[in-house]
């Protein structure tokens, strides 16, 4: 029967929020002559570029992980909006 399959089973956790970080996911090497390197480029910038898009890429997931299950509460916001002063806007003209 297919209704016993479970495909998460072994893995019950590969989809949760924040997962990506457990997976080895590494980046893979650029090897001059072998590799692509766009024009204008050379194998050891493209290699940097790379990397420094993937710490990017990473410091955002993380910071976003970080967050998860963080909610503010808008109707407090909101009230405290109301409730400061209204900006008084100045002209020159």
């Amino acid at each position: 029967m297919i209704f016993d399959m479970d495909l998460f089973k072994d893995k019950s956790t590969q989809n949760d929020y924040g997962a990506r970080g457990a997976k080895k996911i590494t980046l893979g090497k650029i090897q001059a002559g072998k590799s692509y390197v766009p024009s204008g480029l050379t194998a050891a910038q493209f290699d940097a570029k790379r990397k420094a898009d993937k710490a990017k890429k990473d410091a955002g997931y993380k910071r976003n992980v970080a967050k998860a299950g963080v909610f503010e509460d808008y109707t407090a916001f909101y009230t405290k909006v109301r409730k400061s002063p209204p900006s008084t806007i100045s002209s020159t003209n």
